[in-house]
């Protein structure tokens, strides 16, 4: 089974046609990226896939979902990591991927976030205020919080922006 099927997805905004048609197929365990200059419709493609729009025509399968009949079973399968980070400054690294490991209902969120956060290098400064992280110290947390739980899919929105990752950083599970 394909974890991801477009098929003729079209997404217009008033005058403005984005996707035109777009087909694909992304396979279980596949890493797919998509590139394409600025405006080119990647993060319009990215929110129909993850159930935040919806497109004028086409038909969209996430694991076997259709995202327009059964978002919740699709939203329970994926993580989305958007562009900009959704951290809570005042929260410590940790606090806030302890909110995420909650809200999927992770088991052992200790132990989760313990291998995430060496994973990512983030170790050293868990339990500081994010406020006080760098630009790539948030990119690298947000990264984290997105691999929370062990979601089937992890749609990564541009997820370098203000990091350069370095080799010998691991990403799998």
């Amino acid at each position: 089974m394909n974890a991801i099927t477009v098929r003729g997805v079209t997404k217009n905004f008033g005058e403005l046609s984005v996707l035109k048609g777009v087909n694909l197929d992304v396979q279980q365990g596949e890493i797919f990226t998509l590139l394409g200059a600025n405006g080119a419709g990647k993060s319009t493609l990215i929110n129909i896939l993850t159930t935040l729009s919806l497109p004028n025509s086409g038909t969209v399968s996430i694991m076997g979902f259709d995202p327009r009949k059964d978002g919740n079973a699709v939203r329970k399968l994926i993580s989305l990591n958007a562009q900009t980070a959704t951290l809570d400054g005042e929260f410590s690294g940790a606090e806030n991927l302890r909110l995420i490991a909650q809200l999927r209902g992770v088991r052992n969120e200790r132990a989760e976030i313990a291998v995430l956060a060496t994973r990512l290098n983030l170790t050293d400064f868990l339990h500081r205020k994010v406020k006080t992280y760098s630009g790539g110290m948030r990119r690298r947390l947000d990264i984290a919080m997105s691999l929370i739980g062990n979601p089937q899919i992890v749609f990564l929105d541009e997820p370098t922006t203000g990091w350069i990752p370095r080799t010998g950083w691991s990403f799998g599970r």
